[in-house]
């Protein structure tokens, strides 16, 4: 007999209905049938796996269908949402522009092949070369709100401009 914690069980009971609600892209029947039957290690193993498989969910049609429903709205409802901006600014006409950015870099290790240089950990030189390659995803998104606070257009700028 398995024993089950009621935390996993909560935990799990949440992350299936967000999937279900938000996340059809994940086959929701498997991970509601089984989750009950499985031990410990492999209830991590799944959850692990579904946080990844979650990620490829974001996209930027997403994003744009996100901010096109704010237009009209008041910005003070979206902040309660999305948090205070980084910036702002008034235009000319007296609109105001509500900034928000966020950026990440990182590194991931990579192997080029065919340029000389040193080696690595196998030392020498030769065909192989290695290492990172930095990645900069990027996105800043631009909302501009009339004197009433009234989201009338928004606007982006980046690489990595995604929502689920």
């Amino acid at each position: 007999m398995i024993h089950h914690n009621s935390n996993y069980t909560s935990i799990f009971n949440a992350m299936i209905s967000f999937m279900i609600k938000y996340k059809k892209c994940i086959i929701k029947e498997i991970l509601y049938n089984k989750v009950y039957k499985m031990n410990r290690a492999f209830q991590i193993i799944l959850l692990t796996s579904a946080i990844i498989l979650m990620q490829g969910c974001a996209t930027h049609k997403n994003f744009v269908k996100r901010y096109d429903s704010w237009v009209g709205h008041n910005i003070n409802h979206l902040m309660k949402e999305i948090g205070y901006p980084d910036s702002t600014y008034i235009l000319p006409n007296k609109n105001k522009v509500y900034v928000y950015a966020k950026s990440r870099i990182y590194s991931v290790p990579s192997m080029h092949m065919m340029g000389y240089g040193y080696g690595g950990y196998y030392g020498g030189y030769g065909m192989y070369g290695y290492g990172n390659d930095i990645i900069q995803k990027s996105c800043k998104l631009f909302l501009e709100t009339n004197k009433k606070g009234i989201i009338v257009k928004w606007g982006s700028r980046g690489n990595h401009c995604t929502s689920y």
